[in-house]
């Protein structure tokens, strides 16, 4: 008999993504029990339990059918246990005479008709896990030196085809809480964006009882840094991505904030591809925000506009915004502005890098951090 031919032929059986362990082991099965001339071929697993051995999948040549679940426990059959676990091949040549099958003869090989067994060994993980038994119900029969070998090269596969599908398990499992998670993370972000938008709302109708125009432009101003904010956790929910940001569309979004208010800007932009860490977009977001208004506020021209530009390399990004404005006093903006003081102390916290310059051709801030 060509061992080496029928285990090269074992060794290709394809294990599909869909295939379950009880696929593997029918089509282990039917090879060996064709190539051994044998009629049952039966593994057996301990399963975390030292004292009682499971079958997880038995072929029948016979009836080319496949059967699993039946239990053996220690305790019924302690003799055939104690070689079970020595880790070691059991050739019975006939179970009536063989005293380690002598347990099995009545309860288990009886009612099948087996006459002859050969168990080895299954291991997994370096670890005994439990045996492949091979069964014949013809006649009694010598177990070869030949066809234990063989049989110990097939164990390996075995033991491989358990492993796999207990890593596809594993796999499938980690699948699932991070699906999980990630419904958990989109549902946080979806409801956080909700309530922004909410307050927002509260917000421009207490401001409808308001005809202080400066208290109407502070509230104008908290509007749009709620939805600056707002708008980040839309864009988290939208995209499949919740540690990073598509810096462009985000600060294309925090824009269309300024679309609703009385002043006409035209804003122009231009920006390369950058995504930035979604725990700095909001800073980001707020400076963006806040140099905005700063420009709205000292802009005199009715015909206001606003370059924003993003570039980067390797390390870092950088963000440069220039309006037309009549500009400001740097040193009395630096001592009197809220504005101007939020900024700075966002770029701090990012350890971003802020410069900007002003005088009657307009302002100009160049943020730059690193990636």
């Amino acid at each position: 008999m060509n061992f080496h031919a029928h285990f090269e032929e074992i060794s290709k059986i394809k294990v599909e993504h869909a295939d379950t362990l009880d696929d593997v082991l029918y089509r282990i099965g039917e090879k060996l029990a064709l190539c051994l001339r044998i009629e049952r071929v039966n593994v057996w697993i301990f399963k975390n339990n030292p004292n009682r051995i499971e079958c997880i999948g038995n072929y029948c040549h016979q009836i080319k059918g496949f059967t699993k679940g039946e239990v053996l426990l220690e305790e019924q059959i302690p003799t055939y246990f104690s070689h079970l676990k020595s880790d070691q091949a059991i050739r019975i040549k006939n179970v009536n005479t063989n005293d380690i099958s002598k347990e099995l003869k009545e309860s288990y090989c009886k009612p099948i008709g087996i006459q002859s067994i050969m168990d080895i060994p299954v291991r997994i993980e370096g670890k005994l896990a439990g045996v492949i038994c091979f069964e014949d119900l013809k006649s009694e029969r010598d177990w070869t030196n030949d066809e234990v070998n063989f049989a110990f090269a097939v164990s390996q596969i075995v033991s491989l085809s358990i492993e796999n599908q207990k890593r596809k398990k594993y796999e499938k499992g980690l699948e699932k809480a991070l699906e999980e998670k990630n419904t958990l993370l989109t549902e946080m972000h979806h409801r956080l964006k909700n309530n922004l938008t909410m307050l927002v709302s509260l917000l421009r109708i207490q401001s409808g009882n308001i005809e202080d125009k400066k208290a109407l432009n502070l509230i104008e101003n908290f509007e749009n840094q709620i939805l600056s904010i707002s708008k980040l956790h839309e864009q988290l929910y939208v995209s499949d991505n919740y540690l990073r940001v598509d810096l462009s569309s985000y600060l294309n979004n925090i824009l269309g904030n300024f679309k609703t208010t009385s002043r006409q800007i035209n804003f122009k932009t231009k920006f390369e591809s950058i995504t930035i860490n979604s725990t700095i977009a909001v800073p980001v977001g707020l400076i963006i925000n806040e140099i905005i208004n700063n420009s709205i506020k000292y802009a005199q021209s009715e015909h206001l506009e606003i370059l924003l530009e993003s570039s980067k390399d390797a390390a870092s990004f950088m963000l440069k915004i220039r309006d037309n404005g009549q500009g400001f006093d740097l040193v009395q903006e630096k001592n009197n502005s809220y504005g101007l003081s939020l900024i700075y102390d966002l770029s701090e916290q990012i350890d971003a890098k802020i410069d900007f310059s002003s005088d009657e051709n307009g302002t100009s801030y160049v943020l730059e951090m690193s990636l």
